[in-house]
C-alpha cells in the first residue's frame, strides 16, 4: 500500500548490546525501502549503554529524511512533536513501547 502523507520512524535500541551506530547513509543502503519520498524523520533511541550521549551526535540528513539520535523514548516522542504538530498522540499504543 502506498503511503500518501509524511511519516516518521522511531527505532528503539534501548536494550541492544551493540554500541556501534549506523549512519543514515548506512541505513538507507541496507534498507532501501526506507528511502521513501514521504519519510521525514528517523528518530533513534540510543542503546542504554550510550544513554546520555545523544547531544554529542549531529543530526544527519539525506534529501528530505533526517536522522536524530535521542537518549530516551520520551525524548523521541517530544522531538517528533516539536517537528510535526500534526501528530495525533491519542492513537499511541502505550503498552507497546514499555520495556
Amino acid at each position: 500500500q502506498e503511503v500518501e502523507q509524511p511519516f516518521h520512524l522511531i527505532i528503539d535500541n534501548r536494550i541492544i548490546n551493540n554500541t556501534e551506530l549506523a549512519s543514515l547513509e548506512m541505513m538507507l543502503t541496507a534498507l532501501p525501502i526506507i528511502d521513501h519520498i514521504q519519510l521525514r524523520w528517523i528518530v533513534m533511541v540510543l542503546p542504554n549503554a550510550l544513554a546520555g550521549t545523544a547531544h554529542n551526535l549531529e543530526t544527519q540528513y539525506h534529501e528530505q529524511i533526517g536522522l536524530k539520535h535521542v537518549d530516551t523514548l520520551e525524548m523521541a516522542f517530544a522531538y517528533l512533536n516539536s517537528v510535526d504538530n500534526s501528530l495525533d498522540w491519542s492513537n499511541q499504543v502505550t503498552p507497546f513501547f514499555e520495556v
